[in-house]
């Protein structure tokens, strides 16, 4: 029977480098590339699912807010009732039992801008509601701001607590004394 072609176990002697197998360098190096690989796939997964809680909650906070907009706006029985000269003080005291929350959310009513003779209710810059350019009546709120029947109010609705520091929207609702 020939050797030849044949080795012994354990017999590397007269084998080539290529044929040798691994060294352990380069299985420590193998090692340390797969590792930062997991743990790089790793991270992007939790920064995956971080961004996804953000936009669940984001999409959330969107459904609570366009809710609450329209509860705002509607100034018959079913929504918030239209109050002359009020302030956010005065309509977070008279939300009533039928305001929207759900969810895990809440809102408060931030400010409220009356309308204001000759200016636009934001910035005074423009010609804005007159008692004689439209005929509608309203009452004083005091030397310069009148109510002729349009508030511009900001609704903040926020995860759990609007107090506590956690994400919010706020919207700008323009309600009216006839809509």
């Amino acid at each position: 029977m020939s050797t030849r072609g044949r080795r012994e176990k354990g017999d590397c002697a007269g084998l080539h480098r290529s044929e040798a197998g691994l060294t352990l360098i380069e299985m420590i190096i193998t090692i340390a590339l797969i590792t930062i690989a997991i743990v790089g796939i790793t991270g992007a997964v939790a920064s995956t699912e971080r961004l996804s809680a953000v936009n669940q909650s984001q999409a959330k906070l969107e459904i609570q807010a366009r809710q609450v907009a329209d509860f705002v706006r509607d100034s018959r029985g079913s929504g918030l009732a239209y109050h002359a000269c009020a302030d956010n003080v005065y309509y977070n005291a008279h939300l009533g039992g039928s305001a929207p929350a759900g969810g895990g959310t809440t809102w408060i009513i931030t400010k409220v801008n009356e309308s204001m003779a000759n200016q636009d209710l934001r910035n005074g810059s423009s010609t804005g509601v007159t008692p004689a350019g439209n005929g509608v009546t309203g009452g004083i709120c005091s030397v310069t701001v009148w109510d002729y029947g349009v508030q511009e109010i900001w609704v903040k609705v926020c995860e759990t607590s609007c107090m506590a520091a956690n994400r919010s929207l706020t919207r700008i609702v323009w309600k009216s004394r006839s809509w």
